[in-house]
């Protein structure tokens, strides 16, 4: 949610302060909704398409090079980032009501260093994805399937690094 605030219609700059003081900065530049998206996405092309086996084989293998922690990796970073953006949306949700500055004060760092963490987490996913992608050899894949999914979790992740920034950056 944002808030814009024209300076025509504002009888006095005091106004303006007083209503960013009461507005919170988790109000102002919260992304949940588009963080719960690609972590679900991610998540859901890795456990959908991810694992495929050769016509000869029955075992199903990562399709990141049939690196199994590749697929646990991504999988498990979806989840998480999934969840944690449900826990930082209800705490949007709750924060207008919290009264002491010293708790409201917790809440932005908490936010401000999960956002850092998560910045770098899917940093190094992007990497460890897309390196295992580039390095897969056709014959682990002779039908080419899942490759579209594949590359959509390495896209997806390589969004959530500047959005889990912006995230960052709105929050300091």
């Amino acid at each position: 949610m944002y808030f814009v605030v024209s300076l025509d219609t504002c009888p006095a700059p005091d106004l303006i302060v007083s209503v960013f003081e009461d507005t919170c900065a988790l109000d102002i530049c919260t992304p949940a909704p588009r963080l719960q998206l690609f972590s679900i996405v991610i998540f859901g092309c890795i456990t959908n398409e991810g694992y495929i086996n050769r016509p000869s084989e029955v075992e199903e293998y990562c399709i990141f090079n049939r690196n199994q922690n590749a697929c646990n990796y991504g999988v498990f970073m979806g989840s998480m980032a999934f969840l944690c953006c449900v826990a930082f949306l209800a705490l949007d949700v709750y924060f207008p009501q919290i009264s002491s500055v010293k708790d409201r004060k917790k809440a932005v760092l908490a936010d401000i260093g999960v956002s850092a963490f998560w910045s770098f987490m899917w940093f190094v996913g992007f990497c460890f994805l897309a390196n295992q992608w580039q390095v897969t050899k056709q014959e682990d894949n002779p039908l080419k399937e899942g490759g579209d999914a594949a590359r959509a979790a390495i896209t997806f992740s390589f969004f959530s690094i500047f959005t889990w920034v912006r995230v960052f950056y709105c929050s300091y």
